[in-house]
């Protein structure tokens, strides 16, 4: 391999890398999790609805807020159960909050702990 080869690889192999870092993280929800994120990184939380229950947007995230609520969206396709439900997040400070889930009905709440490093 050529010298220019190689270093036109090299570029190519850390601009790949550097793509891939800006992914969010992205998890299903249980009560009780604690969630890891970098600051300026996104997080997307899954969370499962049933029947005509589903949870509110936007989530109660505690002080200090170290995360950035950015949306919320219906995952399809549905299960006969209920749709699913992404909610998409941001890493703005290092620290911890605690994000509540408020079901609209049946559902139990989900309460997590979110840590942006």
């Amino acid at each position: 391999m050529q010298p220019k080869s190689v270093s036109s690889s090299l570029a190519l192999l850390v601009v790949l890398l550097a793509a891939c870092s800006s992914e969010p993280f992205g998890l299903h929800a249980t009560e009780g999790q604690t969630l890891r994120v970098p600051v300026g990184q996104e997080l997307d939380v899954t969370l499962d609805s049933w029947g005509t229950s589903y949870y509110l947007s936007p989530p109660h995230v505690g002080s200090p807020t170290v995360i950035q609520f950015v949306g919320d969206t219906t995952i399809c396709p549905c299960s006969p159960g209920g749709a699913g439900e992404m909610f998409r997040f941001k890493g703005v400070m290092l620290g911890r909050s605690i994000v509540v889930f408020q079901s609209s009905g049946y559902l139990p709440d989900v309460s997590d702990t979110v840590i942006v490093q």
